[in-house]
């Protein structure tokens, strides 16, 4: 992230895209879901415009970040199962 983007806190929905390797079309998904909150800035165009502000793409990753799955059975993190090719 370039040190502008550090010091910014409001990020339009292109912007997140690229940082996050997504499409622009993911990320206005997630907004339109519900699962990324955006601020709407034009709503009376034919277009919405959304920003997108730090904290809630820091909320965003934290809750869905991928993380092992514990085992019920054994108490161990779950393996990933083999591929038969």
């Amino acid at each position: 992230m370039s040190k502008q983007n550090q010091e910014r806190e409001l990020f339009t929905p292109p912007e997140v895209a690229a940082m996050w390797g997504l499409s622009i079309n993911t990320v206005h998904s997630l907004i339109r879901a519900g699962k990324l909150p955006a601020v709407p800035l034009n709503l009376t165009g034919t277009r919405p415009r959304w920003k997108i502000s730090r904290e809630a793409m820091t909320r965003f990753l934290e809750n869905n970040s991928t993380k092992p799955v514990e085992s019920a059975a054994r108490g161990t993190a779950a393996r990933p199962r083999k591929r038969h090719v």
